[in-house]
């Protein structure tokens, strides 16, 4: 049984589990490519690391420095792969899932609405798979706020440390062993919208305090 260390929306007090108004795509889903063609890509092009843990460091770069983001993501995935470029093909559905991304989580529009979920994989796979997928997309996001310097987690302004904390939790499902069963799934499902929900509010609470910083607040033209 999917045993997380909390309690799915309800975790850290509940507090970050705001609603959000009904999703809206900018990026036409035809065009988003999907976690097994990310594998599949990014496999070929001997960037090895977890489809997930990648979209979750993109996330994480985006919130906390949307500017030049996108390419530090990618020199990121390039040097821990030890290659100087991925191959065309990687190339080309890096590029679709980063500017999917982007737009889905409001760089384009802050006052927009739009559809964001973690890139996990489909509904089909093992709920095993699923659960590990999840504790990387969260470890990748970690990583993601170290990399581009975020700081403390207590330091983050608004609702964000609740969030970053309960993310660290929710890491450790990498090393979860899970059994199928309708508990399961559903807690699955649970915790994959606490995390949805949780990096948009971390998202917004950073966009705000670099508004009122003057610093560099999206919308950004990315190199």
């Amino acid at each position: 049984m999917l045993a997380p260390c909390g309690s799915g929306p309800a975790m850290g007090g509940g507090t970050i589990a705001r609603h959000f108004p009904p999703a809206t795509p900018l990026v036409p889903r035809r065009l988003v490519p999907d976690y097994h063609e990310c594998a599949n890509a990014m496999a070929e092009s001997g960037l090895d690391a977890e489809p997930a843990h990648a979209h979750g460091m993109l996330c994480a770069l985006l919130s906390v420095r949307p500017q030049g983001a996108i390419a530090r993501w990618r020199e990121e995935l390039a040097l821990a792969a030890g290659t100087a470029a991925p191959s065309p093909r990687a190339s080309s559905v890096l590029d679709r899932l980063a500017a999917a991304t982007r737009a889905s989580l409001g760089a384009e529009d802050l006052g927009r609405a739009v559809e964001f979920t973690p890139m996990l994989p489909g509904d089909e796979a093992p709920l095993a798979e699923r659960g590990r997928a999840l504790g990387q997309w969260c470890s990748g996001f970690l990583y993601g706020l170290a990399l581009a310097g975020a700081g403390e987690p207590a330091d983050l302004p608004g609702d964000a440390p609740e969030v970053v904390s309960d993310l660290v939790e929710l890491a450790r499902l990498d090393r979860a062993r899970d059994v199928a069963d309708e508990e399961s799934e559903r807690a699955y499902f649970e915790l994959v919208e606490y995390v949805r929900v949780g990096v948009m509010t971390v998202y917004s609470e950073l966009a705000r305090a670099r508004a009122g910083s003057g610093g560099d607040d999206a919308p950004q033209t990315e190199e």
